[in-house]
């Protein structure tokens, strides 16, 4: 018999909606997670993990990204964060190439939104924990796919918030100088791989469409105009 705290839903109602919530792919390969429930004040929480065949349990010492650059031919690598990462994203460069946003998860600290110099690799980094409404979890928000936009003043990312059937992934732009929110789009379900084009008018995403186990299976690209928040599907033909 388990003891729930006396505010924790009903046990039936998590089986039944849990099924319409997409897995969320963990930093090591294979394993994913649904997050059912989570008490703030304690940390406890109830979720569902799921690992792949030859998938193992994470350990701490597996996961210690780092950044790193080197010249074209390979030559004069070089590092550029010292933090051991637990998580880390696909980064972005600043237009002026000095710069470049990641976002990243330390094992004892939610995530972040980081802007690392180039030049000087030795100064602390510009940290953002944007918050979003109805976001998945506000002591650990989820966020990825960092992207500068060309006038190097905002960025443009992906947040997760309670939707009508699990989690929305939709797209949001952070003012780097006002860390102002503001959301670009709305119920886009689960959406991944976030980039923004050279102009600036434009990003592209994928959409993803699950099975029955609630595991995504099929993407669909989808492109989005930054200005009038407009999202339309790209249709791409000959690939089968």
């Amino acid at each position: 018999m388990l003891n729930l705290p006396d505010d924790a839903p009903d046990l039936t109602e998590i089986l039944i909606q849990s099924e319409a919530m997409p897995w969320r792919e963990k930093s090591l390969k294979g394993v994913a997670e649904k997050m059912l429930w989570r008490d703030e004040t304690s940390g406890a929480s109830i979720a569902l993990i799921r690992f792949a065949k030859g998938a193992g349990i994470p350990q701490p010492h597996h996961h210690a990204w780092d950044f790193y650059a080197a010249d074209s031919d390979g030559t004069n690598v070089r590092q550029l964060t010292n933090e051991s990462f637990y998580m880390a994203s696909a980064l972005s460069v600043s237009p002026d190439g000095k710069s470049m946003v990641v976002v990243t998860e330390d094992l004892d600290t939610p995530r972040k939104i980081a802007i690392y110099s180039l030049d000087h690799p030795e100064n602390r980094p510009q940290l953002f924990r944007p918050h979003v409404p109805k976001e998945a979890d506000r002591k650990n928000p989820i966020f990825n796919c960092p992207n500068f936009m060309p006038d190097g003043k905002s960025i443009l990312f992906m947040a997760a918030s309670e939707g009508r059937h699990g989690y929305d992934y939709d797209v949001y732009r952070l003012d780097l100088g006002t860390g102002e929110v503001e959301r670009l789009t709305k119920g886009n379900g689960y959406a991944t791989d976030l980039t923004v084009f050279a102009d600036g008018k434009t990003a592209a995403f994928l959409k993803w469409r699950s099975d029955w186990h609630a595991t995504p299976v099929e993407s669909e690209l989808y492109l989005l105009d930054i200005q009038s928040h407009s999202v339309t599907p790209l249709r791409v033909s000959g690939l089968n």
